[in-house]
């Protein structure tokens, strides 16, 4: 299998998903997560001040962790392979009122 196909793949499946995915996650917009079950940064307290710091989320998703890094002060970009993803991401940014690039591409572009 080549690397195309799998990153073809990979696009496909974030694709297909990305709707149920979103619904069924609850992810918050207001504290950085971890991973499923796991405590955020808001008691992990592991980033420090984050104002006027650059970040690339690279896999973003709906880019939630990009959202609540720009609502402490971050330049956020989100760069994810689906862009169904993306659809929601820009939907959650223009909702809650950030400033953060995305754009659709796999993380070694």
């Amino acid at each position: 299998m080549s690397t195309d196909h799998i990153k073809r793949s990979i696009q496909a499946g974030w694709d297909e998903m990305a709707g149920d995915y979103q619904a069924e996650t609850h992810i918050s917009l207001d504290d950085v997560h971890y991973a499923p079950l796991c405590p955020g940064e808001r008691e992990l307290r592991i980033l420090g001040d984050v104002s006027g710091k650059a970040v690339l989320e690279v896999a973003c998703g709906a880019a939630q962790n990009s959202i609540a890094l720009a609502k402490m002060g971050a330049h956020c970009v989100g760069l994810d392979i689906s862009s169904r993803q993306l659809v929601v991401a820009r939907k959650l940014v223009e909702q809650e009122g950030v400033d953060v690039g995305l754009l659709n591409a796999d993380g070694e572009t």
